[in-house]
């Protein structure tokens, strides 16, 4: 099953997305290619309506999240070793375009300690980093600003490839769970963290 998506706008909230997820999983993706030398920061605003109950986000079973904003970069086959470009090869061929390369999870998670990074149980190309915890926040505007270069040297341990996607997702496949979460003013700015 799909999130259910829904662009929404209240005098007092402005324009903002909605996500309302019931034992189902997708997101939003919007191709993005900020230049991260020029506008490293990410800025953008979320609120939690409704959060799934406890699980353990470091396995695959638990993998769900309220909330996540997702910054994808774009797999180099120039600077790809030839088993990469064999595994990157064989997915474009089954879903018509390379994945990335990587990214990171920003995530509203339900109990892990703000400031938490580890790899996403799926895949060790994504890293997740816990910004917002538990519902002491839910029903309430919470503002964001990650510098995003900085996040993937410490994460990655590298200068980051070009961007290829942002996507908002909310999702609860994996537990059979609800969740709720809304999005709004996503942007990439110059400045620091």
């Amino acid at each position: 099953r799909h999130t259910v998506y829904t662009l929404e706008k209240s005098a007092e909230d402005g324009a903002y997305i909605r996500a309302v997820s019931s034992a189902s999983a997708s997101a939003i993706v919007r191709e993005h290619d900020a230049d991260l030398a020029a506008r490293p920061v990410l800025k953008w605003s979320w609120k939690i309506e409704r959060l799934p109950g406890p699980r353990d986000p470091k396995a695959r079973s638990g993998d769900d999240y309220p909330a996540r904003v997702y910054v994808a970069f774009r797999y180099d086959p120039g600077k790809a070793s030839l088993w990469e470009k064999i595994k990157y090869g064989a997915a474009k061929k089954l879903y018509g375009r390379y994945p990335p390369a990587g990214a990171i999870a920003y995530v509203w998670d339900t109990g892990l300690p703000v400031g938490s990074a580890y790899d996403n149980p799926y895949t060790g190309r994504t890293k997740m980093l816990v910004l917002e915890s538990g519902g002491e926040k839910t029903g309430r505007w919470v503002e964001e600003s990650r510098n995003v270069l900085e996040d993937h040297r410490r994460l990655f341990g590298a200068e980051p490839p070009d961007l290829e996607f942002l996507a908002l997702m909310s999702d609860t496949d994996d537990t059979k769970d609800h969740a709720a979460a809304c999005f709004r003013r996503i942007a990439f700015i110059g400045g620091g963290s």
